[in-house]
C-alpha cells in the first residue's frame, strides 16, 4: 500500500527564527495541482513568498496566535502532524506584502490582536524587503565606481 505524502515547509519569522511546518488539506491540493503542470520546479511556487503560520499554540479561550513568515523550502514526507504546527492557506507575494490589498487577503475573519499582529509583521516584511533592495543596488553602484577606477 502506498503512504500518503504529505507537504512540510520550512518558514523564517520576522525574527530570523526558522520552523518546519504542515501544509494544510488546501495548500496541499494547491501544491498537488502545481506539481502535475509543473513537475520539475513546483515547490518553487511557493518558495519566497510569505504564508500566514502559527507562532506557538492556541491561548486557552482559543485565540490563534499568527503571524506572516517566508517560506523558504518546501519537502515531502510521509509523517503529518495533528498539532498547531500547520500553516494557513492565505499566503502573499513580495509584492504584495505590507499593502494595503495585502493586508485585506490575509486578514480573513481572525480577531482584533491576531489582525493587528498580522498588519504589523506585513509592514516589517516590507521595510526588510526595500532595505534588502537598497543594499543590493548600493553594492552594484559601489562595484561599478571600483571597476571604473
Amino acid at each position: 500500500m502506498k503512504k500518503k505524502k504529505y507537504y512540510w515547509i520550512k518558514v523564517e519569522y520576522v525574527s530570523g527564527k526558522k520552523n518546519w511546518l504542515w501544509s494544510p488539506p488546501k495548500l496541499t491540493n494547491a501544491l498537488n495541482l502545481e506539481k502535475l503542470l509543473n513537475p520539475y520546479h513546483y515547490r518553487d511556487t511557493l518558495v519566497g513568498n510569505y504564508l500566514v503560520v502559527p507562532y506557538r499554540d492556541y491561548s486557552e479561550n482559543g485565540a490563534e496566535h499568527l503571524t506572516l513568515a517566508k517560506v523558504i523550502k518546501i519537502q515531502t514526507s510521509n509523517k503529518r502532524t495533528f498539532s498547531w504546527h500547520q500553516t494557513r492557506s492565505q499566503f502573499l507575494t513580495p509584492d504584495n506584502v505590507g499593502t494595503k490589498l495585502g493586508f485585506h487577503y490575509i486578514k480573513h475573519d481572525y480577531n482584533l490582536i491576531t489582525r493587528s499582529h498580522l498588519l504589523i509583521t506585513s509592514y516589517i516584511w516590507r521595510l526588510k524587503l526595500k532595505s534588502k533592495g537598497k543594499r543590493k543596488r548600493n553594492g552594484c553602484i559601489q562595484q561599478q565606481r571600483q571597476s571604473a577606477n
